[in-house]
């Protein structure tokens, strides 16, 4: 029989394990029912919900981290950059505005492929949230593409929703933290 003492494990460096996952959410798999522009929409965690949903169920969040987002050229000629607001990470920015005040990134492009234009916002250390104590869990996160003004880019136009030019795709860093048993 063990003593209550025995069976608390000490959490300290040597005992803490940090595991990274890559999440990756392409827009085109998000309900278009519900969000027919992919300006906004949600992603769930756990194989929940319809439409875009990640299988994985992320415990003990300590940071998260927008790798990389890869969005239609298309919006080099409206706007300078884009704001990307996940509410359920939290703000991560201070700016001048309650539009930058509220965004967890922004997105500014960074090389152009054809008619996709890449944008690494680790490059500028944007978005790079730590969680302080550790996010219980995640069960989903929503996506809003705000212009400098607040309002959603319209990546829809007078595309149809399935076009291939209005898609994007963001890679997500998800970092947990995993107490090892080891005494």
């Amino acid at each position: 029989m063990f003593s209550i003492e025995e069976m608390i494990i000490q959490l300290d460096s040597k005992n803490l394990e940090y595991k990274k996952h890559c999440v990756i959410i392409d827009s085109r798999d998000r309900d278009t029912n519900i969000y027919p522009n992919p300006n906004k929409y949600v992603v769930h965690f756990n194989g929940a919900g319809s439409g875009a949903s990640i299988l994985d169920n992320y415990k003990n969040i300590v940071e998260a981290h927008v790798m990389e987002c890869i969005l239609p050229n298309s919006i080099l000629n409206s706007v300078p950059y884009l704001i990307l607001s996940i509410p359920e990470l939290q703000n991560t920015l201070s700016g001048t505005n309650d539009n930058l005040n509220k965004a967890s990134t922004i997105l500014v492009p960074d090389k152009i492929a054809g008619s996709y234009c890449h944008i690494r916002p680790d490059i500028n250390h944007m978005l790079k949230k730590r969680m302080e104590p550790p996010m219980n869990s995640l069960h989903k996160i929503t996506l809003e593409f705000l212009k400098p003004n607040g309002e959603l880019y319209d990546f829809l136009g007078q595309a149809d929703i399935n076009d291939e030019n209005i898609q994007h795709t963001l890679v997500l860093e998800i970092t947990t933290l995993n107490p090892s048993m080891v005494r």
